[in-house]
């Protein structure tokens, strides 16, 4: 590994932005590419550059070009931080790319501690679940810029010396457009959701399955899962080829699929260690939660790709009582992107959740954070989903989440008086009628802790 030399042609560029004299470091050697680490006396970046005479060599070099505008586009869309690419340019042997050096740790090794003794420790967890929350953050800024990562693995995955994780690694991301692209046919086969796991299966080598945000959140809680117990979310030989392994997945279908199961203790929205990004994510996933008529319930965070549902939901047999008149298709773009802005809000204020019923968003549950622990409750849902228990079994998990993941100690809710099956709903989710106030009717619950 010590022979290889990086491109002239890079170094000479790079000894414009970090100074001269340079020293290079081979870090890898592997798969088509190399990578260093190129210091000077301003500064340090990672240098990475396809094998001359490798038979992936023109793939590889394709592949750096692909990253090189794909980090073009997250810069100019604000999801990637400027200056993080530094430079990237052809050479005699095919294509170079820089960006900017992190120091930090792979999370598998980062997260050792968590897979010792020392895990228990709940100084050690909080450290970890301030891990998580962060990986959830980075990821969260693609999402919202339409993009994901479509490889966030342990390994494509740093935690800094203060705790902090940075994504690197952006050659497989997918983004808006169709434009020309090497075909994304998933990655490390544990971490890749079933549902792109069956597209893949299902296409010729030469289809691009395209990786939205959904599968990769399914992504983050099985890399969660690996890191933190040690244990694959989903079971294969070390041996077996990649496309056997996802036959795993085979046989299985939108609502009856589960996400990997983390096993981290309880925290509050409002703790150091897990603030809104992350809570939002917990077990609020499709096909993860309670059995209601007509498949599992979860209650799950909205995406750009939910706005047409929550228009449908916002009808206008559904705002009867709300005060206000039907949503259109433009006012629910806004409202779902306004409601993912206020999940990035460092602390949450209000939740605003999907009611998901076998991957069909049939409705919208919210929790307004008080002071002083309380909450409110609101809920809206599609006609013709109406007088099935799903309106009951929604509040009752939101409720769930309040006194667990937020670190509620009471709730208020209300309806319209002349909305009689909403104070059933309640009442069966264990609200108690407390009086009227403004002309509303009001309740109360209690949470034990």
């Amino acid at each position: 590994m010590g022979e290889a030399i990086p491109p002239a042609e890079a170094l000479e560029y790079l000894g414009s932005q970090v100074g001269e004299p340079l020293t290079a470091r081979l870090l890898s050697d592997r798969r088509g590419s190399r990578a260093w680490k190129i210091e000077g006396p301003l500064g340090a970046v990672a240098l990475k550059a396809n094998t001359p005479g490798d038979g992936l060599t023109r793939d590889k070099a394709v592949e750096m070009a692909q990253e090189d505008e794909h980090l073009l586009r997250l810069t100019a869309a604000g999801a990637l931080q400027a200056g993080y690419r530094v430079g990237a340019g052809e050479w005699a042997g095919g294509r170079w790319l820089a960006v900017r050096w992190i120091d930090g740790t792979p999370v598998w090794g980062a997260f050792a501690r968590a897979r010792s003794l020392d895990g228990n420790l709940p100084s050690a967890q909080q450290w970890l679940l301030g891990v998580a929350r962060t990986w959830a953050e980075e990821l969260a800024r693609l999402h919202m810029a339409g993009w994901a990562h479509a490889d966030a693995q342990p390994s494509n995955t740093l935690v800094t010396p203060d705790g902090v994780v940075a994504v690197i690694d952006y050659a497989l991301a997918c983004g808006p457009g169709g434009g020309p692209r090497l075909p994304y046919r998933g990655a490390l086969t544990h971490t890749t959701a079933p549902e792109v796991a069956r597209a893949i299966l299902a296409t010729n080598d030469d289809v691009h399955v395209q990786a939205g945000p959904s599968a990769e959140v399914w992504g983050l809680g099985a890399s969660l899962q690996w890191c933190w117990t040690g244990q694959r979310p989903v079971p294969y030989e070390d041996d077996a080829p990649r496309s056997q392994a996802r036959h795993h997945f085979e046989g299985s279908d939108a609502s009856s699929r589960q996400g990997p199961s983390v096993a981290v203790p309880a925290v509050r929205a409002g703790d150091r260690g897990l603030p809104g990004s992350l809570a939002r994510r917990q077990a609020i996933r499709c096909g993860a939660g309670a059995a209601s008529e007509g498949g599992l319930m979860a209650l799950r965070s909205l995406t750009a790709a939910d706005a047409p549902a929550v228009r449908r939901i916002y009808g206008k047999a559904s705002v009867r009582f709300l005060g206000r008149a039907a949503m259109t298709g433009r006012e629910a773009q806004e409202y779902v992107a306004r409601v993912q802005r206020w999940h990035l809000t460092d602390p949450v204020e209000q939740y605003v959740l999907g009611v998901d019923i076998g991957c069909d968003l049939v409705g919208v549950v919210k929790l307004g954070l008080r002071p002083g622990r309380h909450g409110r409750v609101s809920y809206v849902l599609r006609e013709g989903c109406w007088g099935r228990g799903h309106a009951t079994q929604a509040v009752r998990e939101l409720v769930s989440f309040a006194s667990t993941t937020a670190g509620l100690v009471s709730l208020g809710a209300r309806h319209h008086p002349d909305n009689a099956p909403s104070g059933r709903v309640l009442a069966k989710a264990g609200f108690t009628r407390i009086g009227a106030r403004d002309g509303m009717t009001e309740y109360s619950l209690l949470l034990d802790l």
